[in-house]
């Protein structure tokens, strides 16, 4: 099917394509923007690896403590979750 001529009577000057977030932003700009978001994501992260590596059966074996208590393992499971979500958004 040749798809030129079924564009042809189409006007694509009012079509919306989902660019309207970054209209008037010189690229620049939004490559400034991306990197703040990367670099605020990577210390938030950062900072909840901190607990999650704590709380560690792994860790906590070769440190030779056990620092296990009542919901551990789910505060564990909920900071590691948004590790995942929050951390790998963007990608």
């Amino acid at each position: 099917m040749d798809t030129s001529k079924m564009h042809e009577g189409m006007d694509h000057s009012k079509m919306h394509h989902g660019n309207d977030v970054h209209k008037g932003m010189s690229e620049h700009d939004h490559h400034a923007m991306m990197i703040a978001d990367f670099k605020k994501r990577f210390y938030v992260v950062l900072i909840l690896t901190l607990p999650i590596m704590l709380l560690s059966p792994m860790i906590q074996h070769f440190m030779g403590v056990n620092w296990a208590f009542a919901g551990s393992s789910y505060i564990l499971f909920a900071l590691s979750s948004g590790v995942f979500i929050y951390g790998g958004w963007p990608f």
